[in-house]
């Protein structure tokens, strides 16, 4: 947390300095990543995480995203929400029912399928270059 330093005059004369937390101003820099790009930063190949356990990693790696002080905590949440949903050639959705409260719980990863960007494989492309060069 960023702190500024003040100073009142008491009574008697003399100052008194005491700090107080800098409003308004997030901690750190924000990251110049989109929120595909945040998203990814956290999500490591094979893992699935709920929408809550990816805010908590991205407010652990990126303090900008923690600081209470941030005036869209609401609106870069639900920024991440929609582009999970939008993203589907990149993320994928697996709803899972949770033993103990046997609700539906929504889990996100990264797509195992990738493929080049926005182009979809051809059909038996991938193995047949691959084993004609072994």
């Amino acid at each position: 947390m960023q702190v500024s330093r003040s100073c009142i005059e008491i009574a008697d004369g003399n100052p008194l300095y005491f700090l107080l937390p800098k409003a308004g101003k997030p901690a750190g820099d924000k990251p110049k990543l989109t929120y595909e790009q945040l998203i990814n930063s956290v999500v490591e190949e094979g893992q699935e995480l709920t929408l809550s356990d990816i805010i908590l990693r991205i407010q652990e790696k990126y303090p900008y995203y923690a600081d209470e002080s941030l005036q869209d905590s609401s609106t870069w949440k639900g920024s991440l929400r929609t582009t999970l949903n939008q993203k589907t050639k990149v993320f994928e959705k697996t709803v899972r029912v949770d033993d103990e409260s046997g609700k539906k719980v929504q889990y996100w990863g990264k797509k195992r399928d990738t493929g080049d960007e926005g182009e979809e494989p051809a059909a038996g492309a991938g193995s047949a270059g691959a084993s004609a060069d072994q």
